[in-house]
Formats: structure tokens, C-alpha cells, sequence
């Protein structure tokens, strides 16, 4: 038998038996001592691999989610002076801070969803002068209804509060849209945070219906709930007007003749008059206890908004044609008065744009309107009322009819402004879920190998 065979039966033999010859004790130490030290070396590179991740992931949120509001008083006042018009609007992200301090004149609100670590509530986020983004605390806020309106020089915020007396019971949720009735409205000082409040006594609530700025002045109307029935029976009558001018904090009631006969098409004109639409007339407020009412020719219908001098006004109408008007496109026309109380009414032809995709925003200067150009996202076309011309001067990455993003009037009047996006935190339920898993893979990958792994 050869000698390489010998030494193979020999090898086979020890591995047959475990029982072999024990190794020395200084070697068993060595090995021991050895294992020892690899399993507290992993160990220690397991909780070092865990804590690298864990802080890469608490830098990365922390960085997506830093957020500053610009301060009050850093900018300059007055329509379109203090105010920038941003080259983009950007749809907010649900996990923004609230603004802890005085935002400043905000250019524009975006009613949003403000998640927390139990749920979501409708928020209110504001869009600073300078560009920044935050969820404003609003006082009592009709979460139901967080319609809002800006001043023209983005210092003052209206908005719909609950919470306040009802002399009977409140209207049945379902018909109101809001778990709490609406009871009245507050106005916030952006450069200071002031807020003032005005009740409305009701005796089941309030339905809000129109709230604008002209100047000063805020103009709101409301019909007040007759029954607590649902949806489908509830029924509100006698409609609330009044003009509440904030730089003497006086609120006039107005009468049946002086208030506005078609109260979602108010308006503003920077002259301080506020207008609205009523079927196929505009109605002129030069302010309380006064109007005048001029009647064309096109059924119009939408916000109207009045030109600096405020005669010409810019809205909506449907387009001419014969059949229901629910049934027809609309279209944006000019609205000038033709003398003995007329108007004449004229498409604003924009070409590149379909007339029914556009919808009138405000006054750029004079001569020129911006309307909403909405398709996948939402661009502002300055037009030329005279000869058509168009400039894209802003964009918008969300819906801003769907959105009901409530503008200041100044800041289509503004110079125009490059900003960078808002910040766009994680979900932080989903960062720490991700860090649990982190750590309880690193603990599993190192218990798995102290398994596996033998001195």
C-alpha cells in the first residue's frame, strides 16, 4: 500500500471519529480567545453599521424637512411693493411645520391636508413673500369649510370660524360639511399675528357663502340655517351681509339694496370697490350703502375682478349657443360699461390655450389680465386685453381651481421672483418604522452569525 494512499485512510479515519485526541489546552485557549475577540469585533461593527444608517436617515429627514417663514417686517409694505410674485407655486407637502411667528404679507393660502402621527385634518398653508411654506394656526377654523380670502397687500387673512353661541341646536353635520357650525369669521394680522373675531348669531349655524377684500374692507355674506334636518332637508334663508372695514375696525350690516345679489362672484378692484357677478349684470360696490348694477348681453358666472381705475371688469361666461348653459364651455370675456347702465361683454381670445381651460385670476397692470391656464399643472398667462399677446409670468404644480388657493391681488402687480421648492419632509411614522427595522435586522444579522459561526 503506497504511502499517499496510507495518509488518505488515515484523514478519513480521524473525521469518522469526533472522539478523536482533545486539542492542547493552550491552543483550545488561543481559539477561544480568538472567537472571543471576532464575535465582540462583529458585535461592535453591527451596532456601528446600525447607528450609521440610523443617523444617515435622521440627517436625511432632518434635512427634508427643514423649513424657515420669513419674519415680519422683512419686507417692504404696500400692494405689490412688499410682495414677489414666485415663478412657481409648489404643491405643499402634509408633513410642514406650523408657522410659530408672524409669517409677513403672505402672497397666496392653499387649503391642504396637515398629517400628524394619528391622522390628517384639513390645514391652511401659507406661501410668504419671500417664497416659504408653513401651516397657519388659524383661530376656530371651519375645518369644513377653510375658505379664505387675502387682503390685496397680503397683510390680512379672513377666514370661517366655529365654535362660538347658537341659540338652538346645531345643524346636522351632514348638511352644514363641517363637524362644528360655522358661527362667524376672524381676520389675522400677518405682520403681527393679531387675529380679531366677529360673531354672527345664528340660531343653527351659518352657511358661509362670500367673502372678499376690498382695500380694507372685508365683505362677507351668510345664510343662516332654518332647520337641524340632514343633507337633504336642511334648508337656510335670510341672507348676512356686511362690509367690516379693519382700519377703524367698524362692521356695517347691509341692507337688501346694498349688499351683493350673487355672492360667489365677488371680487376686488384695487381702487378699494368690490364687484360681483349676478347672471348677465356686474354689480359695482364703490362701498357700503351704494352700487351700481350694469346689465349685458352673456349669461356670466365665476369671480370677477375689476381693473385699477374699475371699470373694466375680467370674468367668465359660458359660451355663446343655444341648449342649457350647465352644458356649454366658458370661456374668460371683458366687461366694460356702454353707457345707460350696459355692458359690453367681449371673449378674451388667448391663442395657444383652450377658452374653457382658462380662468381669470387678477389684473397684471392696466392693460394686462392673468388668467389660469390649467391642464396637468396650472400656468399664469398675462394677456394684452388690446392686442392678445401672452407671458407665462408664474406656474403652479397643483390644480388651482380644485385647490381653491386663495391669491393676494398685489402679487400679480409684482415683480417676479425665482424661489426654490419648500421643503418636502418623510413621514416621520415611516422613518421611525424604517429605523425599528434597521436595528432589528443588525441585531438578527448578528445573532444569526454568532449562530452559525463556531470558535
Amino acid at each position: 500500500m503506497s504511502d499517499d494512499l496510507r495518509e488518505t485512510m488515515s484523514l478519513l479515519a480521524d473525521r469518522a471519529d469526533p472522539s478523536g485526541p482533545p486539542p492542547a489546552p493552550d491552543e483550545l485557549w488561543a481559539r477561544g480567545a480568538a472567537y472571543r475577540r471576532r464575535r465582540r469585533a462583529v458585535g461592535a461593527a453591527g451596532v456601528a453599521a446600525v447607528l450609521v444608517l440610523l443617523a444617515a436617515l435622521g440627517g436625511l429627514a432632518w434635512d427634508r424637512g427643514r423649513a424657515e417663514v420669513q419674519p415680519a417686517g422683512a419686507v417692504d409694505a404696500g400692494v405689490g411693493g412688499g410682495l414677489r410674485l414666485p415663478d412657481t407655486f409648489f404643491t405643499p407637502n402634509d408633513w410642514l411645520p406650523a408657522a410659530e411667528a408672524p409669517t409677513g404679507p403672505l402672497v397666496a393660502t392653499v387649503p391642504w391636508s396637515d398629517a400628524g402621527w394619528l391622522g390628517s385634518r384639513p390645514g391652511l398653508v401659507g406661501v410668504s413673500a419671500t417664497g416659504e411654506y408653513a401651516f397657519l394656526p388659524l383661530v376656530d377654523a371651519a375645518h369644513g369649510d377653510l375658505t379664505t380670502a387675502l387682503s390685496a397687500d397680503g397683510r390680512w387673512l379672513a377666514w370661517w370660524t366655529s365654535g362660538g353661541a347658537i341659540t338652538g341646536a346645531p345643524v346636522d353635520p351632514a348638511a352644514s360639511g363641517t363637524d362644528a357650525p360655522v358661527t362667524g369669521l376672524a381676520v389675522m394680522d400677518t405682520t403681527t399675528g393679531e387675529v380679531q373675531r366677529r360673531e354672527v348669531v345664528s340660531e343653527h349655524g351659518l352657511q358661509p357663502e362670500g367673502l372678499a377684500w376690498a382695500g380694507d374692507t372685508l365683505w362677507w355674506s351668510t345664510f343662516a340655517f332654518t332647520d337641524v334636518g340632514s343633507a337633504a332637508g336642511s334648508t337656510s334663508s335670510f341672507l348676512r351681509a356686511a362690509a367690516w372695514d379693519l382700519s377703524n375696525g367698524t362692521s356695517i350690516s347691509l341692507g337688501v339694496a346694498d349688499r351683493p345679489a350673487y355672492v360667489p362672484g365677488m371680487g376686488a378692484a384695487d381702487s378699494g370697490s368690490l364687484v360681483a357677478t349676478s347672471g348677465r349684470r356686474v354689480v359695482r360696490f364703490p362701498g357700503p350703502g351704494a352700487r351700481e348694477v350694469l346689465r349685458g348681453d352673456r349669461q356670466l358666472l365665476g369671480a370677477a375682478f375689476a381693473s385699477s381705475e374699475g371699470r373694466t371688469v375680467v370674468t367668465t361666461a359660458y359660451a355663446r349657443g343655444t341648449g342649457r348653459f350647465a352644458d356649454r364651455p366658458t370661456e374668460p370675456v371683458l366687461a366694460t360699461p356702454a353707457g345707460d347702465g350696459r355692458l359690453t361683454v367681449r371673449p378674451l381670445r388667448v391663442e395657444g390655450y383652450a377658452p374653457e381651460t382658462l380662468t381669470p385670476v387678477g389684473w397684471r397692470d392696466e392693460t394686462h389680465v392673468v388668467l389660469a391656464a390649467s391642464d396637468l399643472e396650472t400656468a399664469f398667462v398675462s394677456v394684452d386685453v388690446a392686442t392678445g399677446e401672452t407671458e407665462v409670468v408664474s406656474r403652479a404644480e397643483l390644480q388651482v381651481a380644485s385647490a381653491q388657493v386663495s391669491f393676494a391681488q398685489g402679487v400679480w402687480s409684482a415683480p417676479e421672483r425665482d424661489v426654490v421648492a419648500p421643503p418636502d419632509p418623510f413621514d416621520p411614522r415611516a422613518v421611525a418604522a424604517l429605523g425599528v427595522v434597521v436595528v432589528l435586522l443588525g441585531a438578527a444579522g448578528v445573532g444569526l452569525w454568532r449562530r452559525r459561526v463556531r470558535p
